[in-house]
């Protein structure tokens, strides 16, 4: 399949950009399929978000970013699915939607998305 790309800035909770913050993106399985995921050293990893009210597992996509001076992202090269963006910080860095709520967006083929995340 044609992968897409997620393109967007990181806002602070007064709507200014967040520079130098590293993204990652967390791949939702709504399926019922194997609910194990296998690390390095084989130890098992489970990982969930709530999404419309339901536990959704979530395993780590391999595909980071970094915001620039501007708070600007883009991830290149998504395969198609159902996403959910994590920060990499060593401070606590909870990312969500203008409304609060978690983020979640859907990459179709070839298509190009723009997020809107939010520091909280």
């Amino acid at each position: 399949m044609t992968p897409g790309q997620a393109r967007g800035t990181l806002l602070d909770v007064n709507q200014q950009p967040v520079k130098g913050i590293g993204l990652g993106l967390l791949r939702a399985e709504r399926s019922g399929g194997d609910d194990q995921g296998e690390a390095k050293g084989g130890m098992e990893v489970k990982r969930y978000v709530t999404l419309d009210g339901v536990f959704v597992q979530v395993v780590d996509a391999g595909v980071v970013a970094t915001t620039d001076s501007s708070g600007v992202f883009s991830f290149e090269r998504v395969p198609p699915g159902e996403y959910v963006p994590y920060a990499i910080s060593s401070q606590s860095v909870n990312l969500k939607d203008a409304n609060g709520a978690t983020l979640v967006f859907t990459l179709l083929p070839g298509q190009v998305v723009n997020p809107a995340i939010q520091k909280q």
